[in-house]
């Protein structure tokens, strides 16, 4: 099977030290290909380097859902630590996926760099069966993992320990189902919620926003990932303006317990392009990103880019130097509104 993890991997995996992996429930037996790594020192390649998909039979069944409804990119992700499951999924049901993990603090002799958990899958969905309006049911046909879990390489050329793990977020799976968009938040699992981006959104929406699905095993939440802001169609509220150097300090959003630093580089002044950073002040429990992220800035736009995905940021009051922002996530959803408590001198 051709590699599918994103092209972001590798610099997401040498950025993070904290790794979700110790907190991952244990992941499901699936076949195992014959098929292995060869030379470890291909294996950075493979994982950073977009490869061409294998081509699907399209499914012509007009007027009714089928698998071409939820064609598509899903994610699976805590929004914490290093860790993703991406998922394509195709006209016929196929799909391939890739899980990455990360733990830059996991070091040892020949491996400086830390340690990577990867694993490349693909497989079958049997055919959707209608459950309501909005749900679809249906099973896995089959699924097939490269390599063999936990064998381990270490590339002398990239100073990182390789670990071939499993598809985490199809733990024991069987059953599936499918929702579309417009599907009630309140007939969902609550397990299966707390996995999407819409744990974010404030306020709470009633209905899914976008494409997701259930591994019914382990309420594993798959969710259709846009990915960045220039693919999604959303209205912004207009950001108001602010010198760069009034950004520089604390916000704390009090609904979610967390605190946002940003640090604005000295040197910037009304420049479009990187501007500063930021780091965060979260609970242990949270299932906010704790990675750091990087600011940009074009006129009165500022943007977030922490190692996956990206958040808008909109300046919705300065009164004073008091300033209010709220971001918004990759699929349009408000993550809320965070307070500036302490101003820091650029």
């Amino acid at each position: 099977m051709k590699r599918r993890i994103i092209a972001l991997f590798l610099a997401m995996t040498l950025a993070i030290g904290v790794s979700a992996c110790g907190a991952k429930k244990e992941a499901p037996k699936v076949e195992v290909s014959e098929e292995k790594e060869e030379d470890i020192s291909q294996v950075p390649e493979s994982l950073v380097e977009p490869q061409t998909p294998e081509e699907h039979e399209p499914v012509a069944n007009p007027g009714e859902v089928t698998f071409a409804t939820f064609a598509g990119n899903y994610s699976f992700m805590s929004g914490a630590g290093a860790w993703s499951t991406d998922v394509t999924i195709y006209d016929d049901g196929a799909f391939e996926g890739s899980f990455h993990d990360s733990d830059m603090g996991d070091v040892g002799d020949g491996y400086e760099n830390g340690t990577v958990y990867y694993c490349n899958f693909s497989g079958k969905f049997t055919e959707l069966v209608k459950k309501d309006e909005f749900t679809y049911t249906c099973s896995l046909e089959s699924i097939t993992q490269e390599g063999t879990p936990n064998t381990e390489e270490i590339s002398k050329e990239d100073g990182i320990k390789y670990i071939c793990s499993e598809p985490y977020g199809f733990d024991n799976a069987k059953d599936f189902e499918f929702y579309l968009p417009g599907k009630s938040v309140g007939e969902l699992n609550n397990d299966f919620t707390t996995w999407l981006s819409i744990r974010f959104s404030q306020p709470y929406p009633d209905t899914l926003p976008c494409k997701a699905f259930n591994n019914l095993a382990e309420n594993e939440g798959f969710e259709e990932f846009s990915g960045y802001m220039e693919d999604i169609n959303v209205e912004y509220p207009e950001s108001l303006p602010v010198e760069d150097y009034q950004l520089a300090g604390s916000y704390h959003n009090e609904s979610l317990n967390v605190t946002m630093n940003i640090s604005i580089f000295s040197d910037v002044i009304d420049v479009d392009g990187e501007i500063g950073n930021i780091t965060w002040d979260i609970p242990e429990d949270s299932y906010i990103w704790n990675s750091d992220a990087r600011i940009t800035k074009s006129g009165n736009e500022f943007t977030i880019l922490p190692d996956y995905g990206e958040y808008k940021m909109v300046v919705t009051d300065n009164t004073d130097g008091h300033i209010v922002l709220h971001l918004y996530n990759s699929n349009g959803f408000d993550c809320g509104e965070y307070v500036m408590t302490t101003h820091f001198e650029s």
